[in-house]
């Protein structure tokens, strides 16, 4: 067992050699957020690192590998440091790239230094990031070469010995199955993107450190409003609020700074390009039309703002929030497709049929998917659950595939047309407002058009 006044640990806390380096981390599972459900998982493995006498003389094996899989950004590295620096056991790191071979046996060569210098240093942990860039599906006879010499190594060192293999990968579709079958890679964890308790922990953990203009900043309505958010990605929002708020020269960060970092990262940063007048009128009514079919139509998700200032690639938008996190039913497949079609279809009644815009290209494109899934994926049509993919279909089933296909986008662009001439003057309130303001929160649409609803 080292400790750590070992001197692997006290002369360097980062010993480069080769392709991999041996670190001494700090990084504790208090330090981890988000993803409680894990963290129990993987309690065993420290109590085996730290103690692994008990368990050889109970006969037990600990899982001789870890697969840790899951989106990019959720804190699988952060979890494998854990891991190490509760055990106070070495911690060493490679990715799965510096395998690559660029000449032949380099890469299994790489991987047996890596498993003897795991021997030296028992008891450690090995983690080697991007793992499919490492154990991916054999293919070519000098990757292969790498992967055979991995499981070899996998299939030689002893459980008893202290050592314990982990990976990571936002792929494990692509790893050979000879590397994660039992024996070998004998724990698969799934590291998801943070639920709203996650996500309400670890932005509460990123705002602990940046200066606050109020201490007691609620996180529970960003927590909400980020839904497929990773950790890094919501670190991000937070850290962006607070070079905003050096930007401006403020003294701590306010909510609207955090508000406009949340923007920046579902839209882009703004751009300074001025639009023409009668582009600009375009692009109000375009985003109004959405908007007021997203507060008109049941399912629909809530607005979190709309505005007519350019942003990263797009002239103008209207972000939404509020979608499930684990499923979605038809009818909110529906209503997202209206919601799609709604700016095109408002610029065709205000601006008529030759002045609409190429603006609806990716909308129709949304539009379009969304009934094949429902079609085809989903069940959710009269043609019930089809249970194959349209290109193993007859000829006969295709045309019929089509047809409702077809039917479904009709019936939504019909449901929208008829919205919109409805409310023709909410329509243009809205689109007043936002030639005036340019940018309209989910809250301020809301009040303009609630006493025009009511009346």
């Amino acid at each position: 067992f080292l400790s750590k006044d070992n001197p692997l640990f006290t002369l360097s806390s980062k010993q480069d050699e080769g392709p991999f380096a041996v670190t001494k981390t700090d990084t504790k599972f208090s330090d981890v957020h988000g993803i409680d459900q894990v963290l129990h998982e993987i309690e065993t493995v420290v109590d085996f690192l730290e103690d692994p006498a008990k368990y050889a003389k109970m006969g037990a094996n600990i899982p001789r590998g870890i697969l840790l899989y899951g989106p990019p950004g959720t804190g699988k590295t952060l979890l494998a440091k854990a891991i190490a620096g509760e055990a106070h056991v070495p911690f060493i790191y490679a990715s799965g790239s510096s395998f690559d071979e660029v000449l032949v046996g380099v890469g299994s060569e790489r991987v047996r230094a890596l498993f003897q210098k795991a021997q030296k240093l028992a008891p450690c942990i090995i983690y080697i990031d991007e793992f499919d860039g490492m154990a991916a599906k054999r293919g070519s006879s000098s990757h292969g070469l790498c992967v055979n010499q991995l499981l070899s190594e996998l299939d030689g060192f002893e459980q008893t010995k202290g050592i314990v293999f982990i990976a990571s990968t936002n792929r494990k579709e692509d790893l050979d199955p000879a590397v994660i079958r039992p024996g070998r890679i004998d724990k698969l964890i799934n590291v998801p993107l943070p639920d709203l308790e996650g996500r309400k922990k670890i932005l509460q953990h990123y705002l602990n450190k940046i200066k606050l203009e109020n201490p007691n900043y609620d996180v529970s309505k960003l927590a909400s409003s980020t839904i497929g958010f990773s950790g890094a990605q919501l670190r991000n929002v937070i850290n962006q609020a607070a070079i905003l708020a050096v930007l401006e020269e403020k003294e701590a960060v306010t909510q609207k700074h955090i508000e406009n970092a949340f923007s920046e990262s579902l839209a882009g940063v703004k751009r300074p390009l001025l639009l023409e007048d009668i582009e600009k009128d375009i692009r109000a009514y375009y985003e109004s039309g959405k908007a007021l079919v997203s507060v008109l139509t049941p399912n629909a998700r809530s607005i979190y703002q709309a505005t007519i200032v350019p942003h990263g690639n797009t002239l103008s938008h209207v972000q939404t929030i509020g979608q499930s996190e684990y499923s979605i039913t038809s009818a909110q497949l529906h209503a997202l497709m209206d919601v799609s079609f709604a700016g095109r279809i408002a610029e065709e009644l205000m601006f008529g049929l030759d002045n609409v815009t190429t603006s609806s290209i990716e909308d129709f494109k949304k539009c379009y998917d969304i009934a094949k899934e429902l079609v085809l994926k989903s069940g959710f049509s009269e043609l019930g659950y089809l249970g194959s993919s349209r290109d193993e279909m007859g000829d006969e089933m295709q045309e019929r595939v089509d047809a409702e296909i077809d039917r479904i986008l009709k019936e939504s662009q019909a449901r929208v047309t008829k919205l919109l001439k409805d409310h023709n003057e909410e329509l243009k309130l809205l689109a007043d407002a936002l030639l005036e303001r340019e940018t309209l929160s989910g809250k301020e649409i809301t009040e303009l058009l609630a006493d025009k609803l009511a009346s």
